[in-house]
């Protein structure tokens, strides 16, 4: 609980006293140098209990249940025993003096809370008042958005009376803001609509309405709803179902989810409850991956929700990008090749604001559509504010002072980090603060979400979000989306995100309609963040590059099989759909095998019996089996022992997450990483009370395999593109003190090379240059990764694609000396689709200057 007391010195003074002793001085008042005034230390002599004579021989079965004699484990024994004296010494009322003077002096804390309900404007001017506030804002970036008044307007097409009753009752909807109107008009017309607003604009009943005025008008109907995520589709669910239940002549209507967490049958019954959702739902809420996985491959079991389809939505379109957004195209042309058979429907779908929503959506469904853009919707005065975290201690430490700042004036926020482990940390760093400042009592009020966590905690949380049980929740950008989490105050960006569309997705989260709201932007250490800082005007501006989506050939003849194994294929009756896939004659022989009895294309034996196990959408390939976090509890006193799966990721995040001595986070806990067993692809970790976390070392190689194409922007200066292996080894790991974000310890741990295909652009690096930084007193390498993570940001901000989209290596050796024009001095860019690769060449002399 001391922020000076590092694991160095623990370690010294268990190599001092002994690995089951340990005494700690804590004199918080330097200045007084008499030994004897108790209020100014408090002394610990601490000592793990020892096993009794007679058991310190466990018989055979009991022995691995015995302590670790590993050091690490002792020194955290020995801290856990300190914390929990301490927090009796807190909890003591006589010790009041003491713990302030001890405790609070010795930690950044803010003053006692106040009860006052501070409005956001006075929220905003106090934190520039609080202790922990040493000029982190940057001035010249933030600013205040003035509020907007909402633009009101009136349906052309007449509604069921029932349906604005149950919106006045349930919602307060008394009229519709002019973009909704005008989008419902549409809809009811019969056309093909895409809504591209800003968020929190009431999107979702553009569709819900006309969706309850066609359950009503057509008792027959079926509607289909696909959302990104799970989480979007759960949180829709209860808004939708809620609206049908309210209206009597609907009340028989059944609206349901279908994704992979549907169990396939049903307690006390043997019927399927996946079964019921398909003959019954009017309305099914679901996914891209289960949309291909399940409903499209089972198409004589769909035939009957197939042949009353009416209406497809598509929320959140801006999500389905590159690769996914060309699997999703796919997948939408495997839909209309099944559906159109036998009805006709239309495609409503919602976008976050985009330069080009009309175009993207015709991408994905090859139909021409009506775009709504104009933003008819209101939103409260928004204070933008950059916070610069290296002015202070850490982006962490400053998360944690911003959320409890919040928690205590009693606001509402959403903190997003960039990564899974980032959200671990984040929160792991809040509640570690709410207990070293006396805030146990808020701990509970924090919570985290990210994708890992199994059903039953996804649902859990999302029950607590919904409900407004909790006040701070750290996420990734899973809740990026529309999920409706409550009437938030307030957003925590830690770090600058790579695209304006994903700054305000992130933004629009807090402040809906009038209500006022705040956005705190943590820029860290990254290169493009310390860009942000010194040209700050720019962070906040609403400047939207276009949504692509990629045209790889590989993805179009696996869904060219998918395709074949739902209905064999026939070249004239279907040679719409061959077209829509990007597919030719050439594709289609080479993908597809010939059935001479029927004379139609038809899946290869090979890819059955069920071909889109073997077509991932995502990511990460299907085909490899995902590993198990387990935790393991043994309480030898209660004779308790047992194990439960702790969370499920696939092999590619495994790898770099699951190593033996690690720490492993999840919701705020740790857990020490004991086995990793690839053959049965399961991680064993039992809970640990550590102080600090660990980070994998690795090293990555990016080894060009084939070219497939070339450009010259500049001279001497050769872009390749191409075929490309990423191998992947693993060197250990660095443990790193929470508290100091010092390295403590470098640990070497081989771990077997693991290698994957991919393409990507390779660049060679002219000797000259090589030559020129050299003579400067610069390091090639560096300089060269610098250029790396530059060309990166750059063609994440012109193309509109995530950082997550494309990876660069460094490789090749410097060779100054070298006589060839070019030096095998080369950094790729890799796991790449190729359509953004392509576009970022030919875009790459606009954006980036290559100087010595």
């Amino acid at each position: 609980s001391v922020p000076s007391l590092t694991l160095d010195d623990i370690a010294v003074f268990c190599g001092v006293l002994g690995t089951h002793v340990l005494r700690l001085v804590w004199d918080a008042d330097q200045s007084s140098n008499d030994p004897d005034e108790d209020s100014s230390q408090l002394h610990f002599h601490l000592q793990i209990p020892q096993p009794e004579q007679a058991d310190q021989r466990p018989a055979k079965r009991q022995r691995r249940s015995q302590p670790a004699t590993d050091p690490v484990r002792q020194i955290t024994a020995l801290i856990s025993l300190f914390d929990t004296r301490l927090d009796a010494l807190i909890a003591d009322s006589s010790c009041d003096v003491l713990f302030k003077r001890l405790v609070r002096e010795n930690l950044p804390l803010m003053p006692a809370a106040d009860t006052t309900d501070l409005s956001m404007d006075e929220v905003v001017d106090e934190l520039r008042r609080q202790p922990f506030y040493c000029g982190q804002i940057v001035e010249s970036a933030s600013v205040t958005e003035p509020a907007i008044v909402a633009q009101y307007a009136s349906l052309e097409h007449p509604v069921d009376a029932r349906i604005w009753a149950v919106l006045r009752e349930t919602r307060g909807i008394e009229q519709l803001y002019s973009h909704q109107a005008q989008a419902i008009d549409t809809i009811m017309g019969g056309s093909d609509v895409v809504v591209s607003t800003a968020t929190a604009s009431g999107k979702s009943i553009i569709y819900q309405l006309p969706i309850v005025d066609l359950l009503l008008r057509d008792p027959q109907a079926r509607v289909l709803i696909i959302y990104p995520t799970k989480a979007l589709a759960q949180d829709q669910l209860a808004a939708l179902t809620g609206l049908v239940q309210q209206i009597p002549a609907l009340r028989h209507v059944m609206v349901s989810t279908l994704d992979g967490d549907t169990p396939s049958g049903t307690e006390g019954s043997g019927g399927s409850q996946r079964a019921v959702i398909r003959q019954q739902a009017s309305v099914i809420l679901t996914n891209p991956d289960t949309l291909h996985m399940a409903m499209l491959p089972g198409v004589e079991r769909w035939r009957a929700f197939w042949a009353g389809l009416r209406m497809v939505v598509i929320d959140e379109l801006h999500v389905y990008q590159g690769r996914f957004g060309q699997h999703m195209a796919h997948i939408l042309s495997r839909l209309q090749r099944l559906a159109t058979a036998t009805t006709h429907f239309q495609f409503v779908a919602c976008s976050a604001t985009t330069s080009n929503a009309q175009a993207h959506m015709q991408q994905l469904t090859h139909r021409p559509n009506t775009a709504i853009g104009a933003d008819g919707s209101p939103h409260g005065t928004r204070h933008l504010l950059l916070w610069d975290a290296l002015q202070s201690k850490g982006v962490f430490s400053d998360t944690a002072l911003l959320a409890t700042y919040l928690l205590r004036h009693e606001k509402r926020a959403l903190v997003f980090c960039t990564t899974r482990a980032a959200c671990e940390l984040a929160q792991r760093e809040i509640l570690d603060y709410l207990s070293a400042s006396g805030l146990r009592e808020l701990r509970p009020l924090v919570m985290s979400y990210r994708g890992g966590y199994s059903p039953r905690e996804r649902r859990e949380i999302e029950a607590a979000m919904f409900a407004g049980r909790t006040r701070i929740v750290v996420a990734t950008s899973a809740l990026e989306l529309g999920i409706d989490v409550g009437a938030l105050d307030a957003v925590i960006i830690v770090g600058v995100p790579m695209t304006n569309a994903s700054l305000w997705q992130q933004i629009g989260r807090a402040g809906r309609r009038s209500q006022k709201s705040l956005a705190l932007v943590i820029a860290t250490g990254a290169p493009a963040d310390r860009h942000a800082v010194k040209d700050g005007a720019g962070v906040f501006g609403r400047c939207f590059a276009p949504a692509e989506i990629a045209e790889e050939i590989n993805i179009s003849a696996a869904h060219l099989r998918c395709a074949a194994f739902e209905r064999p294929i026939d070249t004239d009756v279907d040679s719409a759909f061959i077209s829509n896939i990007g597919a030719t004659n050439e594709l289609v022989q080479g993908a597809l095998m010939w059935d001479a009895a029927t004379q139609r294309w038809v899946c290869p034996l090979s890819y059955k019996p069920w071909p889109t196990a073997r077509v991932s959408i995502r990511s990460t390939p299907l085909t490899d089996d995902g590993w198990q976090v387990v935790v393991i509890t043994n309480e030898t006193n209660r004779k308790v022992s047992g194990r439960r799966v702790l969370e499920e990721m696939d092999a590619a995040r495994a790898l770099f997450a699951l190593y033996v001595g690690g720490i492993f986070l999840h919701r705020g806990l740790a857990y020490t990483i004991d086995v990793v067993d690839v053959d049965t692809r399961t991680a064993l970790v039992t809970p640990a009370n550590v102080s600090w976390h660990t980070t994998r070392r690795e090293l990555t190689e990016v080894i060009p395999a084939l070219a497939l194409a070339s450009a010259q922007p500049w001279p001497h200066i050769q872009y390749t593109y191409g075929d490309v292996e990423i191998a992947t080894t693993g060197m250990g790991y660095r443990r790193i003190d929470s508290r100091t974000r010092k390295v403590v310890e470098t640990v070497d741990h081989a771990s077997p090379r693991q290698s994957a295909k991919s393409r990507g652009v390779w660049i060679d690096v002219p000797a000259d240059i090589s030559r020129r930084l050299m003579q400067s007193h610069y390091s090639v390498a560096a300089s060269i990764h610098g250029a790396q993570h530059v060309l990166l940001a750059a063609i994440c901000n012109v193309m509109g694609c995530a950082p997550t989209q494309l990876s660069t290596a460094c490789s090749g050796r410097e060779m100054p000396q070298c006589d060839k024009p070019l030096c095998p001095v080369v950094f790729e860019l890799a796991n790449a689709e190729d359509g953004v690769l392509k576009r970022s060449v030919l875009k790459a002399r606009e954006v980036l200057e290559i100087k010595a």
